[in-house]
């Protein structure tokens, strides 16, 4: 029997049991990848002003970029695959970017970065530089209230079993 359903996730589960341990880190490292994701689409619609997410099929140049530097910075600093970064844009009349598309505007970003193009150098500095603090910020407080939490969780448990009436928090 497995604990979780992986055949969402397009895997199966090859052991009887998962223990808790292993679950609560594939469920702390999936919530720090969506929160990656949620906080660099926020940077990117605050800096451009505008939601990219929003009209998935405009092809204005600032809009292009903006997504484009989205898929960039992404695919780069998260585990996200190529398919997930694409069905972001997924509405219930568009089918999202395919894998290809997220690949091609991912190299686009890197050769632009690469000839030094200045409005686009500037964009990844400033977008990349928000995004990196306001990660570190939110992951360290995360990582910070679950060490606090395992820590009095285990120090609520004596060696003979029984549990300490002193250290509830």
């Amino acid at each position: 029997m497995c604990l979780i359903n992986l055949d969402k996730m397009g895997g199966y589960c090859k052991s009887a049991l998962l223990s808790r341990s292993k679950l609560n880190l594939m469920k702390i490292y999936t919530e720090e990848n969506n929160k990656k994701i949620e906080i660099l689409l926020e940077v990117i619609n605050n800096y451009t002003g505008f939601d990219i997410l929003k009209r998935p099929t405009l092809r204005e140049r600032r809009l292009t970029e903006a997504r484009s530097m989205f898929m960039y910075i992404a695919r780069n600093n998260t585990d996200f695959t190529l398919s997930d970064i694409g069905n972001l844009w997924k509405t219930k009349n568009y089918k999202g970017k395919d894998h290809a598309t997220v690949m091609y505007q991912q190299r686009r970003i890197q050769n632009l970065l690469d000839v030094k193009d200045p409005y686009i150098v500037k964009f990844y500095k400033e977008a990349f530089s928000i995004f990196k603090m306001r990660v570190s910020r939110e992951i360290h407080k995360s990582i910070t209230i679950a060490k606090y939490r395992a820590f009095h969780l285990h120090s609520r448990i004596s060696i003979r079993g029984k549990i300490n009436q002193g250290y509830y928090v």
